[in-house]
């Protein structure tokens, strides 16, 4: 941390084993059966599916329709694990080592599933550290494929029992534009927009009121159960063999080692044998959340659900906890870290929130790129950050952002591969330029006039600089649940000053 930073309560887990045991229990499907009626849920997915074979019929029917270019699971990891992708070195070793020892015909390409901590991100205090079942690049060969087809078969769907449903890839900006716009003026009754476990719906109730609501699936990783046979039956056969083969990746043991001492470990397997556990990680996952997205949006349109209640209701009746927030303003809807914004024009577009950039902002996991001064290796790396989250945004909070770092240029490569490697969230450079003032960029959180001040002075913040302050802390709280506090106790401004 280099700065201008803001000093907020968030943590980054540690690498300990006494965190990797509280991962555990959260990887391992570990529920209270008294706080969550997790039984309950259990059978009412299980009615759910047995009740709901139309729509399953409705899927396989629209997906077998979908171009591919699978062959089968072999033949297509024969002919795409060497194309271009961030782990392809891995991937042709992996191969290579398959055929050699003839693993490559076998059973499913996994032996094991090795849970590891997720580190390097920041959490709300208080909130359990997750755990990464890391399946090794050999399943990644055998599920990427498959599950990649099946996102863009879920993706291609347009409507579900009559209403508009859009099923998202990635946070594309031009595609949450379009979302948006959609939200705010629903083309049915309906409106369901869902990327994996959350989701935005908005609807036209009974008085003819737009009612806007976000929606997150609690616990998702736990939640599927007969979902796991609804998904089978609705794949196109083509891909049957294949999606079969993943869910049997799933049923693999999970290992957890020491992290001291490395060759002790535990080693978890499944109390029943037919049964199956989603590892977060695993290939399957978003696959997996799109379809019981896709599951809840039918029971709420059966239900007619309109209230937060009726939604919640719904969604338990096909086996999942929905978490459901009601907001009052298209300002207010968020998906993807992107909201609604106005601009000048009037037109409506999808801008990244400013929580986003304010959490990151003044950070880098590891050294900056390059070598020479740090405050200018920080300036270039602070001003790829901005280029890289609002590329075509005039807005005078950013442009005063970007005036503070002091360059006038575009940063180099190597800075903005940084930035692209550590940010989940970027945008395209392609866009049109769109101008937005402040009152609009910022309307979401409902600022006064002083907290926009603190927005202001963050803007003028160079390296060392550190903030807390009412308006930075109310922008983190409703983007991540953060607040700023004084952290100047903890480490001194100028620690990465005297090394």
């Amino acid at each position: 941390m280099v700065g201008p930073c803001v000093s907020h309560d968030g943590v980054i887990y540690a690498k300990t084993d006494n965190n990797t045991s509280i991962c555990a229990i959260r990887m391992t499907r570990a529920r209270e059966p008294g706080t969550t009626g997790h039984a309950d849920l259990v059978s009412n997915q299980a009615r759910f599916v047995s009740e709901n074979s139309a729509l399953f019929r409705d899927l396989h029917s629209h997906f077998s329709t979908f171009p591919t270019t699978i062959i089968n699971i072999y033949d297509t990891a024969r002919e795409r694990h060497a194309d271009t992708h961030p782990k392809r070195l891995l991937r042709m070793a992996a191969f290579k080592d398959m055929e050699e020892d003839g693993f490559y015909s076998g059973d499913v390409w996994l032996h094991q599933c090795v849970g590891k901590i997720k580190t390097s991100e920041w959490a709300k205090p208080g909130k359990i550290p997750r755990m990464i079942g890391d399946l090794g690049v050999h399943a990644s060969l055998e599920g990427a494929w498959v599950t990649q087809t099946l996102k863009e078969m879920y993706g291609s769907l347009e409507y579900i029992q009559g209403n508009r449903i859009r099923i998202v890839l990635k946070a594309d900006v031009q595609v949450l534009a379009e979302v948006f716009r959609e939200a705010v003026l629903p083309p049915t009754k309906y409106f369901f927009s869902f990327f994996s476990d959350d989701g935005i719906i908005t609807l036209i109730d009974k008085k003819g009121k737009l009612r806007y609501y976000l929606t997150d699936i609690s616990s998702c990783d736990t939640s599927h159960h007969s979902i796991f046979d609804s998904l089978q039956s609705s794949v196109p056969d083509f891909l049957k063999p294949g999606i079969k083969r993943v869910i049997g990746q799933l049923k693999k043991p999970l290992v957890i080692r020491c992290v001291h001492t490395p060759r002790l470990k535990v080693k978890l397997k499944l109390v029943d044998p037919d049964d199956t556990a989603l590892y977060s990680g695993s290939t399957i996952t978003t696959v997996l959340n799109d379809h019981g997205s896709v599951c809840i949006a039918s029971a709420i349109i059966t239900a007619n659900a309109e209230e937060p209640d009726e939604i919640i209701a719904a969604a338990r009746k096909a086996g999942y906890i929905l978490d459901v927030t009601e907001v009052f303003h298209e300002s207010e809807l968020q998906f993807l870290k992107h909201s609604p914004v106005r601009a000048t024009d009037g037109t409506l577009h999808a801008v990244l929130n400013p929580g986003v950039f304010l959490r990151a902002s003044g950070t880098c996991r590891g050294d900056f790129p390059g070598r020479g001064c740090i405050s200018k290796r920080a300036a270039l790396f602070q001003h790829a950050l901005l280029q890289g989250m609002y590329p075509r945004v005039n807005n005078p909070f950013v442009d005063q952002c970007r005036r503070s770092t002091g360059v006038t240029s575009a940063a180099p490569e190597a800075f903005r591969k940084v930035v692209a490697q550590q940010l989940e969230y970027t945008t395209s450079s392609r866009l049109s330029p769109v101008t937005i003032d402040n009152t609009e960029f910022f309307r979401r959180y409902r600022l006064t006039d002083s907290e926009m001040l603190d927005l202001d002075a963050f803007a003028l913040g160079k390296p060392r600089d550190f903030f807390n302050s009412p308006g930075l802390s109310k922008v983190l709280n409703l983007d991540y649940g953060l607040n700023c506090i004084d952290r100047s106790t903890d480490l001194p401004a100028s620690y990465l000053w005297q090394r």
